[in-house]
């Protein structure tokens, strides 16, 4: 993608720390792994609709009135940097031969910095030539203008710029939109045994994902975080394998979201209203048959 100057973005850069430990309990029935990690990103895609739908707009209505088409911002990318640190936890049980459980979580700590660099950059080189035309009236129709009424000029337009800008960097030193603090996954399956019984190799499984509250703002205000709500999904599975004279079939039902949660998605919400919302993904099954030689 190409910057606000015509100018590649450039590749995402990052570097990163990571100290653990793991431990193996005798008869190898129980394995822990507990990490620790660092982390620093650099030049990661910005959200694009905050650019798409405020900054380029305004940029072109202001080029557009000094008739400079030459000037005209072309669609364009910018980036954000983030640091942070976080821990993980993975243990995996055999308490029996048919019996396993796996468990999995997270917790990370993550802050945006740097916020679009280039548009600050571009808006900081031109402020001066702009403002000494600032009295020049846009031409309708207007795209990204939030000030200035029915009859805006450029010195409106750079007001609004600023006004996007702003509003586009409350993340700076906060978590990112849609961070999530922790998450967690539990999921055991049991297989039954019994020669020449109906349920001989009949796997049973089931399990759980949970995801903590996600950034979807902040307040208007304060700048504080607003958070959407925390989900909880459990999936169920039913696998039996037959043995043949040369390999298995083996038949898998999964069943996702078992409980049907219908809860709403929040991804875009700050403390004046709610600006979008996904349905969750509602109950659904799949069968599959695998043969294997």
């Amino acid at each position: 993608p190409l910057d606000v100057r015509g100018l590649p973005v450039g590749a995402r850069r990052g570097k990163g720390r990571d100290l653990g430990v793991k431990l193996s309990l005798p008869g190898n029935r129980v394995h822990v792994t507990l990490s620790r990690y660092e982390l620093e990103e650099q030049n990661r895609a910005a959200d694009n609709a905050a650019v798409t739908l405020s900054l380029t707009p305004a940029a072109n209505e202001i080029w557009e009135a000094l008739n400079r088409p030459d000037k005209t911002v072309p669609a364009n990318r910018d980036s954000v940097d983030n640091v942070g640190s976080g821990w993980e936890l993975e243990v995996t049980a055999n308490p029996t031969p048919q019996w396993r459980v796996s468990f999995n979580a997270n917790r990370a700590e993550i802050r945006q910095t740097n916020s679009l660099p280039r548009w600050f950059s571009y808006v900081a080189e031109n402020r001066a030539a702009w403002l000494r035309t600032g009295t020049v009236p846009l031409i309708s129709p207007f795209t990204g203008i939030t000030v200035g009424g029915n009859a805006p000029t450029v010195a409106d337009a750079v007001t609004s710029l600023d006004r996007a800008l702003v509003n586009i960097t409350t993340a700076e030193g906060h978590m990112p939109r849609q961070h999530r603090r922790g998450a967690a996954n539990l999921f055991s399956t049991y297989t039954l045994r019994g020669a020449g019984a109906w349920y001989d190799q009949l796997t049973l499984g089931g399990g759980a994902n949970y995801r903590s509250k996600p950034v979807t703002g902040y307040d208007t205000i304060t700048g504080d975080h607003v958070f959407g709500g925390e989900s909880l999904l459990v999936n169920a599975m039913l696998q039996r394998t037959w043995k043949l004279r040369r390999g298995t079939i083996r038949a898998q039902l999964n069943v996702d979201n078992v409980l049907d949660r219908d809860d709403f998605i929040i991804t875009d919400k700050d403390n004046t209203g709610t600006y979008r919302v996904l349905f969750q993904q509602p109950r659904r099954w799949s069968i599959s048959l695998t043969r294997s030689i």
